[in-house]
């Protein structure tokens, strides 16, 4: 395991405010899983109280390379790149 991932565990990738709540997504380091790594979506209220929280595995084959938010819509846009192509999957956040 590598100083890095023992020291810091967790990297804030984006952060984002939607109808007055806040969702984090985090990189967790983690050497059991086949990419040593995954993403870690937080939901929280403006108080801070947790709601919810999920995973998302990433995959060799089409890996996750950027998330960004559509507040026109209320979506999580998470851009994928496999070998041949870009995709683009949403996620509605209510």
């Amino acid at each position: 395991m590598s100083v890095l991932s023992r020291l810091f565990p967790i990297k804030i990738i984006d952060a984002f405010e939607n109808d007055n709540k806040l969702y984090t997504i985090m990189i967790i380091w983690d050497k059991s899983n086949p990419l040593g790594f995954y993403y870690l979506m937080q939901e929280y209220t403006q108080d801070g109280k947790l709601l919810r929280e999920v995973t998302l595995q990433d995959e060799p084959s089409n890996q996750i390379r950027q998330f960004a938010f559509n507040k026109h819509d209320q979506q999580l846009v998470v851009f994928k790149k496999s070998s041949h192509t870009w995709t683009a999957e949403k996620w509605r956040m209510k």
